[in-house]
């Protein structure tokens, strides 16, 4: 009992910020906004608060963990719901299409085109971590071990789309001052999208080769083709392709023999 009323002791801080987040995000959208892009860049800002909120939940369990030597799966379950919730929030900001022109989210970008480069960089490098650390406390046998796949895909699509592509030339020019957030932003997109391809790849081969899943990894491959296409990178585009071409024989062979299996049942 004693070493209970330490943790809450020792975690009353956490809580307090957490109340206070908690109490701002509702008042953030009991209010309404002016325009679109307030309204846009409101999203935003709900997004990074909820990113806050999860690192707070993290932080909580593995206090539990020093002090009580168990997780905290409430906080932990907390901590999975207001990442969701960041999701949310920029999907509905720079939408949630993955391979697709930039031409078909332009609309939305132009509103919130006065965010600077570092910003959009750092929030999702920020939303990653976030991903990792909340993993990483679930634990590795963690029921949750393949939603993480998703978290994961949700997070790369966000990093693409809210990537400034309009002012990309200028932006990733030696001499302008976003150079280095826009290098590192786009180098972000190039790890994490064929990274979330491999992962779809594995769930497929591990738990039942379920077919969306595998659609999904070329979905995620083809998407990084389209950007090298974008920067004029013809040589990573062509071997992204014949990457996507294996898989997809892959995908049509597995198929067909479930067909065949099926029938003969």
């Amino acid at each position: 009992m004693k070493d209970r009323q330490q943790y809450l002791d020792k975690t009353s801080a956490y809580q307090n910020s957490i109340d206070i987040i908690t109490n701002w995000e509702a008042k953030a959208l009991a209010e309404t906004p002016q325009n679109a892009t307030e309204s846009a860049l409101t999203k935003i800002k709900l997004a990074q608060q909820m990113i806050d909120l999860t690192s707070y939940y993290i932080v909580m369990s593995e206090t539990s963990m020093s002090m009580l030597e168990t997780r905290n799966e409430i906080a932990l379950t907390s901590g999975r719901k207001t990442i969701v919730k960041a999701f949310s929030y920029m999907e509905s900001v720079v939408s949630p299409y993955l391979d697709v022109p930039v031409s078909d989210y332009q609309d939305k970008l132009d509103l919130i085109e006065g965010v600077s480069a570092k910003e959009r960089y750092l929030l999702v490098r920020k939303m990653g971590l976030a991903i990792d650390l909340l993993e990483d406390a679930f634990g590795n046998n963690s029921k949750w071990k393949w939603a993480f796949v998703d978290f994961k895909a949700r997070c790369a699509i966000i990093a693409k789309n809210f990537f400034d592509m309009k002012n990309a030339v200028s932006n990733m020019d030696f001499n302008s001052p976003s150079y280095e957030s826009a290098v590192y932003h786009m180098r972000l997109i190039k790890r994490l999208l064929p990274s979330v391809a491999d992962s779809y790849r594995e769930k497929y081969e591990l738990a039942g080769k379920i077919v969306s899943d595998l659609s999904r990894a070329i979905e995620f491959i083809l998407a990084m083709r389209r950007v090298h296409i974008l920067f004029g990178e013809s040589d990573d585009a062509e071997t992204i392709k014949r990457k996507a071409d294996v898989w997809q024989s892959r995908l049509d062979a597995d198929v067909k023999a479930k067909d065949e299996t099926d029938k003969k049942k």
